[in-house]
């Protein structure tokens, strides 16, 4: 069973004396990190997942490309619960949030995100929830320690051979480099159907509560 979080409060610097930080500047705000926190898994028909793939994914590392066009209204093979606020949707393609997220998010949250309904295979009315993706890249977060191997330290990073996108890994805290981060945009997307916000947008979620989504805060480093 996913948990519960409520979404932490603002830091002090950025409540003090009222200040409201610019929803397009990310550069100097605290960072967070929100994805799905839980153990359920939402599948997709076979032939359906095959079929995105191979018209939404990188034929190499299987992620989704790049300034994507749309994204698809999809099929799962068990309901999600209303109360789910984020869900795995079994694959590496789009990650799916409840109406509730997407609505307290904002409503400009669709000029930086694609969003496509999400159906119980065989029936026709859509659940509340939506599969999503960025209208930008994918970030891919990088972290403080690089993944071991007999005792010897693997890289952070590799370039896939064919979209030659590079894919960091590793363990420990995430971080993000200062010159990865857009001043035009409130939010990012992450592989595996997460979001980076700015303190901004995250004082739209202050106080919620939010089932399945996990609130953590990254780093942003000179490189």
């Amino acid at each position: 069973m996913s948990a519960f979080f409520v979404c932490p409060p603002l830091t002090e610097t950025a409540g003090s004396a009222g200040a409201m930080i610019e929803l397009a500047d990310m550069t100097d705000s605290t960072l967070w990190h929100i994805y799905y926190s839980g153990t359920d898994a939402y599948a997709m028909p076979p032939e359906v997942l095959d079929a995105l793939d191979r018209q939404f994914a990188c034929s190499g590392c299987h992620f989704l490309l790049d300034d994507v066009p749309s994204v698809p209204d999809i099929p799962v093979l068990q309901k999600i619960p209303k109360n789910l606020d984020m869900a795995p949707a079994g694959s590496l393609l789009f990650g799916v949030m409840s109406e509730r997220l997407r609505d307290a998010l904002g409503v400009d949250i669709t000029n930086h995100l694609h969003f496509g309904a999400v159906f119980l295979e065989g029936e026709k009315i859509p659940l509340p929830h939506y599969a999503f993706a960025g209208k930008g890249p994918m970030l891919f977060l990088r972290a403080e320690r690089p993944w071991m191997m007999d005792g010897k330290p693997l890289s952070e990073a590799r370039a896939c051979s064919v979209c030659r996108r590079t894919l960091y890994g590793g363990l420990g805290k995430r971080y993000i480099l200062r010159e990865e981060v857009p001043v035009d945009v409130p939010v990012l997307w992450t592989c595996l159907g997460g979001l980076v916000i700015g303190e901004a947008t995250k004082k739209r979620l202050q106080g919620l509560r939010f089932r399945g989504v996990r609130f953590e805060k990254i780093g942003v480093r000179d490189a």
